[in-house]
């Protein structure tokens, strides 16, 4: 068996190994979920709470799905919205930190409008060619930037 075919077994064990633990980690959890969190009045946080739970378990579980079938853009904009979505999480801790200061409000929402003009620009605009045989994370070589 060539060296690349070995390789990329090993990539798609690791791949079918971790999503194995996220839903063991959602079946062991959900009933203390049950009990603490959906009880609770819907606010920003449950939202948050729910979206990262639920679309990050879709989102990484697809995009895992879909490294063994092909690497398109669906599988980095799956990518994109589990970090909005974390993203969500922690500004909604730094502003319970820093009593929703504006000064902090006015930084994070210009460093927003930075990364996704960076992701958006990363997302479209980038051309790659593909490094086969090397397992984990889609590694790439730009053919431009």
């Amino acid at each position: 068996m060539p060296l690349h075919h070995l390789s990329d077994m090993y990539g798609h064990s690791y791949t079918v190994v971790t999503i194995a633990i996220l839903i063991y980690d959602h079946i062991l959890t959900f009933s203390a979920e049950v009990s603490h969190i959906w009880p609770q009045p819907l606010s920003i946080h449950t939202v948050l709470f729910f979206l990262n739970r639920y679309v990050g378990l879709v989102t990484n579980t697809g995009a895992s799905a879909l490294v063994f079938f092909s690497t398109n853009t669906t599988v980095e904009v799956f990518v994109v919205l589990s970090q909005f979505i974390v993203a969500g999480i922690l500004l909604s801790r730094i502003f319970a930190l820093y009593y929703i200061s504006r000064i902090i409000r006015i930084g994070a929402f210009s460093l927003g409008v930075v990364l996704a003009a960076v992701i958006s620009w990363a997302l479209a605009g980038q051309k790659r060619n593909l490094i086969h045989g090397v397992p984990g994370c889609l590694i790439s070589i730009p053919q431009r930037t």
